[in-house]
């Protein structure tokens, strides 16, 4: 029973990450849903995130169509310094620790974030410090993100919530 179980685990696995690839668009995000044509940022990041994990765990992901997502998510980046929409900012972050985690970090645009950090939601600035935390960036700004001297923005998020706001800065610390 328990070899059938493990078998079953990792078809599930690998049927969910078949899916994914269902959402790609031809610019190489990933849309809400299969077949779409339109990319969301934030579904293509959330998305990156799994597939490195997965990668991690020793499932197979496709590298040509990972590289066209993280050169996607790379690309979403330009106009970063521009930005003052707190949910657009917030994208970004995850972005950056989709990137940081598939070990290509964007050093410059992490630290343009970091200087945007009074618009961060406590979320954001959280998932901010673990890309930072992955890509080796100095450990004297995660103070400053994680504890912040200004009252964090509020979250734009429809999951978030304390709870999540604080595992996530459990993680980063």
């Amino acid at each position: 029973l328990g070899i059938a179980y493990g078998f079953m685990a990792v078809e599930a696995v690998n049927q969910g990450l078949d899916r994914i690839w269902t959402m790609q668009t031809l610019g190489g995000g990933l849309a809400y849903w299969p077949g779409g044509r339109s990319a969301e940022l934030w579904a293509s990041a959330y998305g990156a995130l799994v597939l490195e994990l997965a990668q991690r765990c020793a499932y197979r992901v496709p590298q040509d169509r990972e590289a066209r997502l993280l050169n996607y998510l790379s690309e979403s980046l330009r106009g970063s310094a521009e930005l003052q929409d707190p949910p657009a900012l917030a994208d970004r972050c995850w972005v950056l620790l989709a990137l940081a985690l598939a070990g290509r970090p964007e050093a410059a645009y992490q630290e343009i974030l970091f200087q945007k950090r009074d618009l961060l939601s406590i979320e954001s600035r959280a998932v901010l410090a673990l890309a930072w935390t992955h890509s080796q960036g100095p450990p004297e700004k995660l103070s400053e993100l994680l504890l912040p001297k200004k009252a964090a923005a509020p979250a734009p998020s429809w999951f978030g919530g304390p709870a999540r706001e604080q595992a996530l800065q459990l993680l980063a610390w």
